[in-house]
C-alpha cells in the first residue's frame, strides 16, 4: 500500500510539472493569462456625417454613420484570437442618399486591424484598415400603370417606393485618435461593393465620427 501511494504520489507530482509547462511560454507566463488583455478599454459610440458618391449614381451626397466600437482588448470578449491580432470589431449602420428618390441604409460587421498595438497604455493616434459586409436596403421610385375605367387607354402612372435587400462588402482605411481621455476621432475612407444586376448601388464615402464610451 505504501509503494502505491508513493507511486501516486509521485505520478502527480510529474502530471503536475508537465501540465504546467505546456501551458506556459517561454517567459514562464501561464497561457490563460495570455488570452485576456491586462487593460480593457471601454466600448464605444460614434456618429457623425459621411460624404459620398457613387459611380452609377453621381457624387457629393451627405449621410449619417453611427457605429459601436470594440477595441481588441475588449473584441477578446467575442473571440481571444482578435485580441492577439490586434483586431477590433465594428458594428456598424449607414445612411445615404444615392440620387433623386433613392438613398441606402446598411447594417454591417467590420474587422478593424491596427497598425499600431492596442495593447500600449497610451492609445495615441494609429492607423487601421477595415474588411467586412452586411446587408443592404435600398429605396427607389417605381412606376405603377393602371388603366383608366373604359379600358381605352392607360391613366398616368404613379410612383410608390420600392426596396431591393442584398448583401454588400466593404473595405475601408483611416485613422483613430483619442485626442482626449476615452474620447475618439476617426476619419476614414471606405468603398462599399453592391452589385444585383443589371443595378450597381456601389459606392464610396468620407466619414468623420467623435465616439465616446457607453456602459457595457
Amino acid at each position: 500500500m505504501k509503494v502505491r501511494r508513493d507511486f501516486i504520489i509521485r505520478f502527480s507530482a510529474m502530471a503536475l510539472l508537465i501540465g504546467s509547462s505546456l501551458s506556459a511560454d517561454a517567459s514562464g507566463v501561464l497561457r490563460p493569462a495570455l488570452d485576456r488583455p491586462d487593460r480593457v478599454d471601454p466600448v464605444f459610440i460614434s456618429l457623425g456625417p459621411t460624404l459620398g458618391g457613387s459611380p452609377d449614381w453621381g457624387s457629393g451626397t451627405i449621410g449619417f454613420n453611427a457605429s459601436i466600437l470594440f477595441r481588441p482588448s475588449r473584441a477578446a470578449e467575442f473571440s481571444p484570437t482578435l485580441y492577439h491580432w490586434n483586431t477590433g470589431l465594428l458594428l456598424d449602420m449607414e445612411w445615404r442618399p444615392l440620387a433623386q428618390g433613392r438613398d441606402a441604409k446598411t447594417a454591417d460587421v467590420v474587422f478593424r486591424k491596427y497598425l499600431v498595438d492596442q495593447g500600449r497604455i497610451d492609445h495615441g493616434a494609429v492607423l487601421f484598415a477595415g474588411f467586412g459586409g452586411g446587408r443592404s436596403l435600398v429605396s427607389y421610385p417605381s412606376a405603377v400603370v393602371t388603366e383608366s375605367e373604359d379600358g381605352s387607354t392607360p391613366a398616368a402612372p404613379t410612383w410608390v417606393k420600392a426596396e431591393q435587400r442584398w448583401w454588400s462588402a466593404i473595405m475601408e482605411i483611416g485613422y483613430e485618435a483619442e485626442p482626449a481621455h476615452h474620447v475618439i476621432v476617426t476619419i476614414k475612407g471606405r468603398w462599399r461593393s453592391y452589385i444585383q444586376r443589371p443595378l450597381d448601388y456601389s459606392s464610396w464615402t468620407l466619414h468623420v465620427l467623435v465616439g465616446i464610451p457607453i456602459p457595457w
